[in-house]
Parts: C-alpha cells; sequence; structure tokens
C-alpha cells in the first residue's frame, strides 16, 4: 500500500473527516472497480454478499485485486450485494478476479489492508500472483 492511501485510510477512520474525504478516497485515489459486479439484490431485497467462483484452484492465476467501492453508508457494494460497514477494526472489503485455464476465478475477503487480501488469497490460491 502506498503512503498517501494509508494517510488516506488513517484520515477516514477518524469520524469527524470521514464524510470530507470519502468521495476524494473513492473516486481520486482509484478505488472504484473496474469489473462491473452483477446485481446483488432481487424481489425480496439484498443478497448478503457475494459467492465466490473457485474452480482451480492449483492453477496459477494473476489477480487483479480492488478495494471495493462502497455505498455511502458503506454497507452496500456497486451491485446492491450487501456486506455489512467496513472500519479499520475489522477491514474493508477487496475483490480479486483472474483468468484460469478454462474459467474466470472471482474471490471476496474482507481485510484491513491489501497485503491481509493478499494472504487470504493465497491460502486459497497458492500458485496466485498479483497485478500492482
Amino acid at each position: 500500500m502506498s503512503r498517501p492511501n494509508f494517510f488516506i485510510k488513517k484520515l477516514l477512520c477518524q469520524p469527524s473527516s470521514r464524510k470530507l474525504l470519502s468521495k476524494y478516497y473513492l473516486y481520486k485515489k482509484g478505488f472504484i472497480m473496474p469489473k462491473n459486479l452483477s446485481k446483488g439484490y432481487n424481489y425480496r431485497g439484498a443478497n448478503m454478499g457475494r459467492r465466490d467462483s473457485i474452480t482451480e484452484p492449483n492453477h496459477p492465476v494473476k489477480f487483479h485485486l480492488r478495494e471495493m467501492k462502497m455505498s455511502s453508508c458503506g454497507a452496500y457494494d456497486q451491485g446492491g450485494a450487501y456486506w455489512g460497514c467496513g472500519d479499520c477494526n475489522i477491514g474493508f472489503m477487496f475483490h480479486a478476479w483472474g483468468q484460469a485455464e478454462n474459467e474466470e476465478q472471482e474471490m471476496f475477503v474482507r481485510a484491513k489492508h491489501r497485503q491481509d487480501a493478499k494472504d487470504q488469497i493465497l491460502e486459497k490460491f497458492p500458485n496466485a500472483k498479483f497485478y500492482r
């Protein structure tokens, strides 16, 4: 994690600056998900999270890993799925996706920072690599 991102996350953990920096944090610092998430709700309401798509765990996969952009209340992703509010104590939601030999692999993890998210993904995909 680069120094400016850490500084902004640290400020976001302080309630007084959260509203001020939230738009800057999400849009200017590049935490917008480049992959569109599917619709995460139906006629009964929001889904509770999303399913991981793990079909080839031993195949070497190069993952894109991004912190998920959440709604203004911090509990829903762009597609409307419910994750609960993240903060500095329990972590934020990360989305990893990459192409294996036959199918796309996808994982969602809650981590305090990018390195923790990588470690959780490496538990499931021991041969994984990551884009910067």
